[in-house]
């Protein structure tokens, strides 16, 4: 009776966990208009349209007619030319999609599918989409749609909720991504029953606000991160769980499932699951070795393996594709007057100016966590990260103002309209790396980048981050420490390398989210292997951190929709309104629905921690059993 009151209690728990991970992502696929997610354009047009028929087919298809080898209405793999009309249908594929007659690469949809993202372009982030109303209703034009460059099964899943409200339609795709999101990690971390609550806990610190923004769109992105999150606790688990065949079985069911939906979303997922599994692999297996670090050596081979296909694999998802190409700069440098100023100086500028705050909380958390916590977890001091921060964040406007000036002297290519030279380059991109790494907590801003989030979001975001980090680093072995650190540095060497392969310098085509999988999954995997759990008052210290970086960073998004952000960010988002959607819960309570389940998913996750404790306690203890 006890054993079914538990498992009970367990699903029930872990259900809890289902639905407030859901409303936290759901909030997300709320707050932003239709077209305000990266390539959301792209993405809609192409799920609308389907396989759109290309200038050599419909050229085929005319030329067949005029000699009359065809009839006009003659069907083909791809499309269904009519006679006397300006259009071709898109064959197979939803009827609000047709091809112009005269301009064959052109594309005729809903004007929300194909150009509404433009209209809230203008101002940087100051134009609500209330510019979008006035074309709403009319049809629009793009070129811009999938042509083999993504895999075809998530566009033909998401046009399922293809409906004539192009509105509805988006949100449900949003939300279905949500759900999806919400069962498969969930019910993933649930399977590890020992050490799934640790990991889950990782995940949450880091995926607030860009995991959290781009799971709750259309993007691609959406699948590749539920992918790529459900494939690393799967490999997990299947590690951990090796001697029990049915866990086991269920981990690599969900592992081929992972697999599937990454596939079906990227072209790249293929090989960045294989980096994915080398890294949770490399990084648990490597512990086995009973060595100490200056006996290390005689493993060597594991190394370089390791490092040579993480650099293939990563080369031939960035650099063999062609997907990013190098952009020539402008003369940035003589409209500011300042041609005679070393590019060099002005770039190690930044740099002091960047990295400061980061080397004040990284000592402040050094200080705090490796000096403390492994005596006595004391919150309070783990807190005093947050309020050194919160001073840095005081000064975060003139911090602003200079990154932005010295951003654009960095990035426009020394002086002239030429290619930078290599080893410019790298010293460049190696010197504005810092700024590379905190655009994974989302210091480069969301959307397009006109989304400017507060300071405070990605500051905080980072500490919750390195939090974790360190101590799991702390808590686990030197072969461990090592193997975290070398994956580190191999991910920063890949993304440099990567960078001056493809003669992109910080700030241009790559951006941090491409790498973000391999950062979630080192942060896992040192959670993972580390020796001790964490503690409730470090969890707790956590929540506090992940919980107002996703509060502030989804109220900044809503801002930026309802109002722009020439409104601040502290006004009510009821009123003033410019836009909304036409059904659904108000701003407002959007914002306060998924910064509380989001709050609450620590604080179920806390709970649980404390019962798990309590049930083992009392179930070695014979006192408490007599």
């Amino acid at each position: 009776m006890t054993n079914k009151k538990t498992l009970v209690g367990y699903l029930s728990t872990r259900l809890l966990l289902v639905v407030l991970l859901f409303l936290t992502l759901a909030a997300w696929s709320m707050s932003s208009a239709v077209g305000g997610t990266p390539d959301e354009n792209y993405v809609l047009t192409s799920i609308w349209c389907g396989d759109v028929p290309g200038v050599d087919d419909y050229n085929l298809m005319s030329t067949r007619i005029e000699s009359g080898l065809a009839s006009p209405l003659e069907s083909g793999s791809t499309g269904q030319l009519e006679s006397g009309s300006t259009s071709i249908d898109v064959y197979g594929e939803t009827k609000d999609c047709k091809l112009k007659i005269n301009e064959p690469t052109v594309v005729l949809v809903p004007w929300l599918v194909g150009e509404s993202g433009q209209c809230m372009q203008i101002s940087a982030g100051d134009t609500s989409a209330a510019c979008q109303s006035e074309s709403i209703d009319q049809t629009g034009r793009a070129d811009s749609f999938n042509r083999g460059l993504y895999p075809k099964t998530y566009l033909n899943m998401m046009r399922n909720f293809v409906g004539s409200d192009v509105q509805k339609s988006v949100v449900q795709m949003r939300l279905f991504n949500s759900l999806i999101a919400a069962l498969l990690i969930v019910g993933t971390v649930s399977l590890n029953r020992r050490k799934g609550l640790d990991t889950f806990i990782a995940w949450l610190s880091i995926i607030t606000p860009v995991v959290t923004y781009f799971i709750g769109s259309v993007n691609t992105s959406s699948w590749f991160f539920i992918g790529t999150s459900c494939f690393v606790f799967s490999v997990i688990g299947v590690i951990e769980h090796r001697d029990d065949q049915r866990i086991t079985s269920a981990f690599v069911a969900l592992s081929a499932l992972s697999f599937w939906l990454t596939t079906s979303a990227r072209s790249e997922g293929t090989y960045v699951l294989i980096a994915l599994a080398i890294l949770v692999s490399f990084s648990h297996f490597i512990i086995r070795f009973k060595t100490e670090l200056r006996k290390i050596g005689k493993h060597a081979l594991w190394f370089a393996p390791y490092i040579l296909i993480c650099v293939i694999i990563i080369f031939k998802i960035f650099v063999k594709t062609n997907r990013f190409h190098f952009i020539i700069g402008t003369k940035f440098f003589r409209t500011l007057g300042v041609d005679s100023i070393p590019w060099w100086t002005i770039t190690l500028m930044m740099y002091v100016m960047l990295s400061l705050p980061l080397v004040l909380i990284a000592s402040a958390i050094y200080y705090l966590i490796l000096q403390k916590l492994h005596k006595k977890t004391d919150l309070k001091s783990i807190l005093l990260a947050p309020v050194l921060a919160s001073v840095i964040v005081f000064f975060s406007r003139e911090l602003d103002r200079f990154q932005n000036i010295s951003a654009n002297i960095l990035y426009q290519n020394f002086f002239s309209n030429k290619v930078p030279d290599k080893a410019s380059l790298i010293i460049s991109n190696l010197i504005g790396l810092p700024r590379f790494v905190t655009g994974f907590f989302g210091s480069w801003g969301l959307g397009w980048f006109e989304i400017r989030t507060p300071q405070i979001v990605w500051l905080f975001a980072f500490q919750a981050f390195l939090l974790l980090l360190i101590f799991s680093i702390q808590k686990s072995n030197q072969t461990t420490r090592l193997a975290v650190g070398a994956s580190i540095f191999v991910l920063c060497a890949i993304i440099l390398a990567v960078l001056q392969k493809s003669l992109s310098e910080i700030g241009d085509d790559i951006q941090p989210r491409y790498f973000l999988p391999f950062v979630i999954a080192i942060l896992i995997t040192a959670a993972a292997n580390k020796q001790e759990r964490f503690p409730n008052s470090l969890v707790t210290a956590v929540a506090v951190l992940a919980s107002i970086a996703n509060s502030i960073g989804l109220r900044t998004v809503l801002r930026r929709y309802t109002t722009g952000q020439d409104v601040s960010i502290g006004k009510s988002l009821n009123n003033p309104r410019e836009w909304w959607w036409n059904f659904g819960p108000a701003p407002e309570a959007i914002w306060l629905i998924g910064s509380l389940a989001f709050a609450f998913l620590f604080a179920v996750v806390i709970y649980e921690r404390r019962s798990e404790v309590a049930t083992k306690i009392s179930a070695t203890d014979p006192a408490l059993n007599a």
